[in-house]
């Protein structure tokens, strides 16, 4: 047998085989794979229900927290609404109550000032609700203003209901922001009256007892509890104080306050 030629190689000398394109499963260089290479496999049904009842569960997962977010901020909400009167957008009564308690409770000084208007019935009978309501809404942007402007941006105050309003201040500034609720009340209140009313100075209308006699223009009355004089342990001695002191101011005609200067407990 003629051995081989020149520039050619005996694939034998090296101990390797030429042979063709590897079969299936055997890498080019003619080894033996231990495990065919990977190839993707279809799911099973079983693996695909799983697969999709994954999903679903998700997709369910996400549904259940954003009903979880969307309950939460409504109950924010209704939360909120309930501590406003839904006329004035002032805090009501719950927050009236907080507020003065936690006042009592952390023992800082504290002046409670109650201010209810005079001869409301008697205005809204003679002009309406709705006329009765517009000046419930100029009567607490009134407060509101005048608590700010002297006492700052975080004064307190709040709407009892009706005709009733609540200010929360410091001791030294009660005064001074009862005077200013006076004088910027005074100011709106002839613009809530139709031009012949305003011009008489009064109107006609029936009292509590059926009568039929005269009110003067709305006025404002004011009472004024402090720490300064007294010590609380309960909102409800504060708001009996102040309510009593209001009561004395509306004896005097026209808008008025009164403080109370009796020494306490």
């Amino acid at each position: 047998m003629p051995g081989p030629g020149p520039g050619r190689r005996d694939d034998a000398e090296d101990g390797r085989l030429r042979a063709g394109p590897s079969p299936p499963g055997r890498p080019p260089d003619g080894r033996r794979l231990d495990h065919p290479p990977h190839r993707p496999r279809a799911l099973g049904g079983q693996a695909r229900g799983a697969h999709r009842r994954g999903r679903r569960l998700h997709r369910e997962a996400l549904r259940v927290r954003e009903l979880r977010v969307r309950i939460r901020g409504a109950l924010r909400r209704a939360r909120y609404l309930s501590e406003r009167s839904p006329l004035t957008g002032l805090p009501g009564n719950v927050r009236i109550e907080e507020e003065i308690q936690a006042l009592i409770d952390r023992g800082e000084p504290f002046a409670l000032i109650y201010l209810d208007l005079d001869d409301f019935k008697a205005y809204s009978d003679r002009y309406g609700f709705v006329r009765g309501d517009e000046a419930l809404r100029a009567t607490a942007e009134a407060i509101r203003d005048a608590a700010r402007e002297v006492g700052g941006p975080a004064t307190f105050v709040g709407h009892i209901g009706g005709d009733d309003f609540v200010v929360l201040t410091t001791p030294d500034l009660a005064v001074p922001v009862a005077h200013e609720a006076i004088a910027r009340f005074d100011r709106v209140a002839p613009t809530l009256y139709d031009p012949e009313d305003r011009a008489r100075g009064f109107i006609e209308a029936e009292d509590r007892r059926g009568e039929r006699r005269r009110f003067p223009l709305l006025s404002i009355s004011i009472g004024i509890a402090t720490t300064a004089v007294r010590r609380f342990t309960h909102r409800a001695e504060a708001v009996a104080v102040a309510t009593e002191l209001k009561n004395l101011a509306k004896r005097t005609p026209g808008s008025s306050y009164a403080v109370d200067r009796r020494a306490g407990a």
